[in-house]
């Protein structure tokens, strides 16, 4: 995948769904696309056609961008949880799932501990099938390294030099206004077939 490729994806798809500052217009005449920000205005151009007025970008499949967008949301949410930024993490996850974080959260601030998280990287990413288009579930198997620490920064649980394997299934459900938020996850999934 070309850099306009995955530009395009972070500008349209990130941050149109996650954030709802893009506002997408199409200039098919141009063979251009321009995006413009609602909150500062500013105003991206790219080309869609090279000089031969050929196609710059391969076309995606629609589990190509949801992949990418769920590794997205993925990264943040993990993020988001392990750092204690209930703010950014309430408007990704249902309040079933927010409940649960913050659980976990509350629980390591009574403890004076706090979580390291590394993603090493993605090993496999699938999307399921599932039975509605509003619903995607997607598998990860990912390489991480998770630490728990004392409020002096001691390691109380977790390696620093070992990377663990992790398999997780994680459940996406559209909303009205078309961004999709975390509903459900399963950890410790050996199969994801």
């Amino acid at each position: 995948m070309n850099f306009e490729s995955i530009l395009l994806i972070i500008l349209v798809f990130y941050l149109g769904w996650r954030f709802y500052e893009t506002v997408h217009k199409q200039d098919k005449s141009m063979g251009k696309i321009r995006l413009i920000s609602k909150k500062t205005g500013q105003v991206i151009e790219l080309n869609l056609l090279d000089d031969k007025g050929q196609p710059v970008l391969k076309p995606l499949s629609s589990d190509e961008v949801f992949i990418h967008m769920a590794k997205e949301m993925f990264t943040h949410i993990v993020h988001d949880f392990t750092t204690g930024e209930v703010d950014k993490l309430k408007m990704m996850v249902s309040p079933k799932v927010f409940s649960a974080f913050m659980e976990a959260i509350e629980k390591r601030r009574q403890n004076h501990q706090h979580m390291d998280f590394t993603l090493v990287g993605f090993k496999d990413v699938k999307v399921l099938k599932t039975n509605s288009d509003k619903v995607r579930q997607v598998a990860f198997t990912t390489e991480q390294i998770n630490l728990m620490k004392d409020q002096d920064g001691n390691v109380i649980s977790g390696d620093p030099m070992y990377v663990t394997t992790v398999n997780e299934i994680w459940t996406f459900e559209q909303q009205e206004n078309n961004g999709w938020i975390l509903t459900g996850t399963k950890q410790g999934v050996q199969n994801v077939a």
